[in-house]
């Protein structure tokens, strides 16, 4: 019966009947309030196929809300919120907020606590904390990857960059696990690396970066210990978090986890890793397929895609006055409320403040007032549903791999959704590139920015359509005069966008994340030109890399395009920390791919293709 034809259409017939209910309910929980799909009793949703959890948020009284938080944040005692809500309490919350209103009532009248006071508050009850420094296991003083590099100065500035890793490596503290309410660091179980030496916990999406430069320097362990954060917070909140932090419950950053488990995969052959975590992966998907989703009607469809949310309104802890002081210049509680909502949902794209959250782009000389023009809610971005896409097709093949082939074709057509609204809302056919769409004019944003190229990146398009997309790449560069027709940089790298907003993403500032994007998704396109392209921007950023450490021993989080070997700030080369994690592992990257072609000096000769 097993084998006759009847039995392999029936079965063909029920899959699809039930893919198609999958589909269905995945886009009706994705159209419900937070608010309200709270409500539904977890029994109710245990029973739905891609089963849609309960997203807690943070109530902590002293790390994420209340009288205490506002009062300590407003009162200046701290250059930096971070500085606050980063630190560890010496006692239960509870005694410790009991002594705060028994304070705070003593002096009601005089509408705050003495700022003598409150410095004396905190002294006693809180203390500064930083990460553990740790040494991966793996690493190594000596990469092959040296060999491989034929000029003697970049063999030495490697060599350098190497001993970063060192720096970046850190751990959670064994306190933190068994008292975590006295923090707002979140334990994970395996070290780490930091962006830079001094920070206090790790971001999501630049983990992608360094994994992959970690694993060209044969830290497959410590990669390995990564991943396994990263998949235990998907376990304990149902996603990752932007950060560790308990104040980040509720936002995330681009989805790259299931990118990095790819290529853990493809480096390190680990299939029974790949198998224990597969489902963790899933839940990471349905959380950005439920409480990110959003429908977009263009030319009278309507198009299944994900934009970046947040649908609670108190002020970020960890920038928090800035939060306060900016929203208050409007009148209105409830348009307050929602700037604050936009603000978390434009640090969630990994972006912050740029004038691609913008409708208006008006310039004003008052910057906060520029920021309040933040709206991200309003576009679906490219970056971001060219990441799903890729996301759902390798889920896809990682499932057929498992031999679960119900869920291979759940996410295959997943995938294909995605495609479809790709190639209908964001592909501008005018301007032959990808541009971000605006959902409230239903118009294509025809404004420059390195992450319109994401689809080559993260192959979102058809394949044996691969040389005129990398074409079409190089002609949009050209005019854009980001290259010159004779596919020469005009830049020192490729600036964010061309929109000078005198914000960090923005013009003229180059981050290693969408240098990455540009670079490996022209480079993996059939395009000749595309191809040249890539090679001239990677050997014009390592350049900028390298003039940069020379004069600092350190490297950046950005560059500027317009000034080689700097990074725009003002910041002297005496009190820079050691870093940057991103920038670390793109440059491995880079000379993994063509380190025998690269020169220090720009001399074309040498450097041919």
């Amino acid at each position: 019966m097993k084998n006759s034809k009847m039995y392999r259409y029936l079965k063909c017939v029920i899959t699809y009947m039930f893919l198609n209910i999958q589909l269905s309910l995945v886009q009706t929980l994705s159209r419900i309030p937070y608010q309200t799909l709270s409500k539904i009793p977890y029994q109710t949703l245990s029973k739905i196929p891609n089963q849609t959890p309960v997203y807690e948020i943070c109530e902590s009284s002293v790390y994420c809300q209340g009288e205490l938080l506002d009062s300590v944040l407003l009162s200046n005692i701290y250059s930096k919120s971070t500085e606050f809500v980063d630190m560890q309490m010496k006692r239960n919350d509870s005694f410790l907020l009991s002594d705060f209103y028994r304070l705070k009532t003593m002096y009601e009248f005089e509408n705050s606590i003495p700022l003598f006071l409150l410095q004396k508050f905190l002294r006693t009850n809180f203390k500064h904390v930083q990460l553990e420094n740790w040494e991966p296991p793996d690493f190594k003083y000596y990469q092959p990857i040296f060999e491989y590099l034929k000029d003697n100065s970049y063999k030495e500035f490697l060599s350098g960059v190497n001993l970063i890793w060192k720096n970046l490596a850190k751990k959670v503290s064994r306190d933190v696990l068994d008292s975590p309410h006295h923090h707002s660091l979140m334990y994970v179980p395996n070290g780490f690396f930091v962006n830079m030496e001094t920070q206090n916990d790790f971001g999501y999406w630049d983990t992608y970066w360094m994994i992959k430069g970690a694993l060209i320097c044969g830290m497959e362990q410590t990669v390995k210990g990564i991943l396994e954060n990263l998949l235990f917070m998907v376990k304990e909140h149902g996603y990752v978090l932007s950060r560790n932090r308990v104040y980040y419950k509720r936002r995330s950053e681009p989805p790259l986890l299931i990118q990095m488990m790819a290529i853990y995969q493809t480096y390190t052959n680990d299939t029974q890793f790949l198998i224990d975590n597969v489902q963790v992966l899933d839940q990471e998907m349905t959380f950005w397929l439920t409480q990110r989703s959003i429908n977009v009607t263009s030319i009278g469809n309507m198009y299944s895609m994900t934009h970046y949310s947040y649908d609670t309104f108190n002020p970020r802890p960890e920038s928090y006055a800035d939060d306060v002081n900016i929203s208050k210049q409007l009148k209105k509680k409830e348009d307050q409320d929602k700037y604050i909502s936009r603000v978390k949902a434009a640090f969630e794209s990994g972006w912050g403040f740029s004038s691609k959250h913008f409708h208006d782009r008006t310039p004003y000389d008052d910057l906060n007032k520029t920021m309040l023009k933040t709206n991200p809610l309003d576009f679906t971005y490219v970056e971001l549903n060219s990441i799903m896409q890729s996301n759902a097709n390798v889920l896809s093949k990682m499932y057929l791999f498992i031999n679960d082939t119900i869920k291979s074709e759940f996410y295959k057509q997943i995938a294909h959704r995605f495609q479809i609204g790709i190639n209908a809302l964001l592909w501008n056919e005018e301007e032959k590139m990808w541009l971000d769409f605006d959902n409230l004019s239903g118009k294509s944003r025809n404004y420059f920015y390195a992450s319109n190229l994401a689809p080559l990146w993260t192959g979102s398009y058809d394949e044996k359509l691969s040389k005129f997309y990398g074409d079409a790449a190089v002609d949009y560069l050209i005019r854009n005069q980001i290259i010159n027709d004779d596919l020469v940089p005009r830049y020192i790298c490729i600036p964010t966008s061309l929109y000078d907003s005198n914000l960090e993403w923005d013009y003229y500032n180059c981050w290693p994340q969408l240098q990455s994007m540009v670079i490996f998704g022209l480079q993996s396109t059939k395009s000749e030109r595309a191809k040249k392209v890539a090679f001239n921007f990677a050997n014009m950023w390592v350049y900028t890399n390298y003039v940069g450490y020379m004069q600092t021993r350190t490297l950046f989080q950005k560059y500027s395009a317009i000034k080689l070997g700097d990074d725009g700030n003002t910041t002297s080369s005496e009190n820079r920390p050691k870093g940057y994690g991103v920038t670390v592992g793109l440059l491995f990257e880079i000379f993994h791919k063509w380190g025998h072609l690269l020169m220090t000096k720009n001399d074309e000769k040498k450097s041919k293709l």
